[in-house]
């Protein structure tokens, strides 16, 4: 009977320690933690308490105690400290006044290279209001919080490692999972950093060995997913080799569900000869897309020639052309934007975007807002431009007017828009500034992503593709709650 007893007692504790997070001797890749535990006893009255160090008695663990955090659920979200650290925590049940399940937990936090003194963010304006959001940064791969704090850092591994596979385009997914990609391949993965999702290798639709993708990858609303590829075009007459872009959707399992091309549209639509393009000719270098799910419309950005194709999705027919395409060797002309990246459709159906602004060599990148013609025949109309400018990120001596520099922002850079409609806009090049801006032009947040040169012994602005925002605690209490898996 005792042994009995003993075997049912085992299977019992497994089954908590089985529901109890973080997990025993976890090593978290996050500062912003959640904690779960079983409903024993269902008193909702509860005490979570944290300790430095990795304690193992309670008289340790009680003079080691740096937070006590009261909660009237068994699920709650703390804040620790520091990256590189040992912790160790434990539940009170305060109805009965007694320790849950008598043990001490134990988890510690990871670090890397890129949470540590080499990187930082230097937040230049704040007013506060957005405080409680949080920030991706291609550039360093790391969640800040809105105060320039690291908390969350993407693992490496042996397919994602800054050297060798620097991931961009790290963004939540309305799934509650975390989307990028690398020059290898496109992936989602969750809190923790485990992969739970990942592209094929093979080259369907590019008709190469791999589908060579790039510059953005997206987890659609309807948890299918979106991603820009490569198709690699010999010229015959130059025996050179030209790049067209495609956008691919594949399902939750794998398989292709639609795509598109942009080859048959420039090779047969815009009369441009490319058996025989004019000598000075560029690559088109599609560089950005964004699905409107409710209109279902496809927005394609092509950098070299500074146009953007609006795509009706399924259909895969171009439904307008915003720019102009270049035939006989003239280079292409837009009066609006040159360069452009990150086109986007906005709440109310304008199309906004992060021109480069480099057809002016010396001139700042702007942000720009279009209202879209009602048919094709019609124009863009720009209702809204804010120039950017670096004046607060530089020395005096270089921002000083009467020592003027010309700069160049010729890659990079993206635009959100906020719910309430102000736009966070990331300036890439080697600045690294983030900023928050409402269309009443008031900075209401800038920072500035930056690191250690020890050469020169001074800061210095990280080239940071892209960045992207959490602006509510909902979805990053769904991206912390579905790490627990």
């Amino acid at each position: 009977m005792h042994k009995v007893f003993t075997f049912l007692f085992l299977i019992s504790f497994s089954r908590l320690t089985a529901q109890i997070y973080p997990k025993e001797g976890s090593k978290l890749n996050y500062r912003i933690v959640g904690f779960s535990f079983p409903v024993l006893p269902a008193t909702g009255n509860y005490t979570i308490q944290i300790a430095n160090g990795n304690q193992t008695t309670q008289s340790g663990f009680k003079k080691n105690i740096l937070k006590s955090v009261n909660a009237d659920k068994n699920k709650i979200i703390i804040e620790v400290p520091t990256f590189g650290t040992d912790y160790s925590w434990r539940v009170i049940d305060n109805q009965h006044n007694t320790l849950f399940a008598d043990s001490i937990h134990h988890f510690s936090t990871s670090t890397s290279r890129n949470v540590n003194s080499d990187f930082r963010i230097t937040v230049l304006e704040n007013s506060g209001k957005y405080n409680n959001d949080y920030v991706f940064m291609d550039g360093t791969c790391v969640l800040y919080d809105m105060l320039g704090q690291p908390v969350w850092f993407l693992p490496e591994t042996e397919y994602i490692n800054p050297a060798s596979a620097p991931a961009s385009d790290l963004k939540l997914t309305p799934q509650g999972t975390i989307t990028f990609l690398t020059a290898f391949n496109i992936y989602e993965v969750n809190y923790n950093g485990d992969i739970l999702w990942q592209g094929s290798k093979k080259g369907v639709v590019s008709g190469d060995s791999t589908e060579n993708f790039n510059h953005e990858f997206t987890r659609l609303a309807n948890g299918h997913y979106m991603a820009a590829g490569n198709e690699i075009v010999t010229l015959k007459e130059s025996n050179s080799i030209t790049h067209f872009g495609d956008i691919i959707e594949y399902d939750p399992l794998g398989a292709i569900v639609w795509s598109w091309r942009s080859s048959p549209f420039f090779l047969k639509q815009s009369g441009i000869d490319y058996d025989h393009p004019p000598k000075d000719y560029l690559d088109v270098h599609l560089n950005a897309f964004y699905f409107d799910e409710k209109e279902r419309m496809v927005y394609v950005s092509f950098k070299n020639i500074s146009v953007i194709l609006k795509v009706k999705y399924p259909e895969g027919n171009v439904v307008n052309v915003y720019g102009n395409i270049p035939t006989g060797g003239v280079k292409p002309a837009n009066d609006l934007f040159c360069g452009q990246h990150s086109c986007r459709s906005s709440a109310n159906g304008d199309l906004y975007l992060y021109n480069n602004n480099t057809c002016h060599p010396g001139s700042m990148p702007t942000v720009l807002m279009m209202k879209q013609p009602v048919n094709k025949s019609g124009s863009l109309e720009k209702v809204w431009e804010y120039t950017c400018n670096i004046s607060d990120t530089l020395p005096q001596k270089q921002s000083d007017e009467l020592h003027p520099v010309s700069y160049s922002f010729p890659k990079g850079g993206n635009v959100i828009e906020l719910p309430d409609r102000s736009l966070f806009v990331n300036m890439c090049g080697a600045f690294g500034k983030s900023f928050i801006i409402t269309l009443n032009r008031k900075i209401e947040w800038s920072a500035r992503l930056e690191s250690w040169n020890e050469q020169k012994k001074d800061w210095e602005g990280v080239n940071n593709y892209r960045a992207s925002i959490i602006t509510s605690r909902k979805d990053l209490e769904r991206l912390i709650w579905n790490s627990e898996k």
